[in-house]
């Protein structure tokens, strides 16, 4: 009488034993996309833009943005792409909350031109009070603050930066047409080089078909010389989702 509920149980601790076994590396299915897109800018420039995005296992992600420049002199080798601006960016997502610890790897081509930031994002879509707001709108929004950074310069600096992507009427235009931008804020209180300087970016793309896009961007950049900080560009992009 006593076997067969003995019997259940050693099955039942086996299982246990299994599943004890099991980690978040068993259950990880890797997802993210690339999106590679190259247009023309008004100020004379030929653009190559990268963006890649992983989901990891656990509370982690991966974001990366590089951006290539050719012709930045005038010259006439139109597409060279000697120039580079890059950001390397692993997040942390805090449990329960809508923030994400940072930590970004920034460099420009050049010498002593690297910066490690430490920072904290807020979603702010996932804040309840404005979550309702930012759904009608069909719109996501970060801010991410880094108070605290590695860097070649005299003095105290920090930066704010704001993303945004917004779907543009989306029933009307079957989740065709969209808004990306960002803005980064540069800030340096104190030393040689004070100064509070914007670069922002904002985009306005449509899918014509699968992952390829037409684009057009504004963009601005306050550390270029007065009469070549603001620029247009127009291109494709080709975006692929895994």
């Amino acid at each position: 009488m006593l076997i067969f509920p003995s019997f259940v149980l050693a099955a039942e601790e086996q299982k246990e034993k299994q599943q004890s076994k099991i980690t978040i590396f068993d259950t990880y299915r890797p997802s993210g996309f690339l999106d590679l897109n190259t247009y023309y800018d008004s100020r004379n420039d030929m653009v190559t833009t990268l963006n890649a995005k992983l989901d990891l296992p656990g509370p982690f992600s991966y974001f990366s943005l590089t951006n290539w420049f050719g012709n930045p002199d005038g010259s006439e080798n139109f597409f060279s792409h000697e120039d580079y601006i890059t950001e390397q960016n692993l997040f942390y997502k805090i449990n329960k909350a809508p923030l994400q610890a940072v930590i970004q790897h920034f460099s420009i081509s050049g010498d002593e031109n690297d910066i490690m930031r430490f920072g904290l994002e807020t979603e702010m879509n996932e804040i309840s009070f404005l979550s309702k707001l930012f759904k009608k709108l069909h719109t996501n929004y970060k801010v991410t603050y880094f108070p605290w950074q590695l860097d070649h310069y005299d003095g105290y600096g920090f930066q704010i930066q704001h993303v945004l992507y917004s779907k543009i009427m989306p029933k009307v235009f079957d989740e065709r047409l969209y808004l990306y931008g960002f803005a980064d804020q540069n800030i340096m209180v104190d030393g040689e080089d004070k100064h509070n300087k914007l670069v922002s970016e904002l985009q306005l793309g449509y899918r014509i078909y699968k992952g390829f896009h037409l684009v057009s961007e504004l963009r601005w950049n306050g550390f270029f010389q007065k009469g070549s900080r603001f620029g247009v560009g127009v291109g494709a992009q080709y975006k692929y989702s895994f």
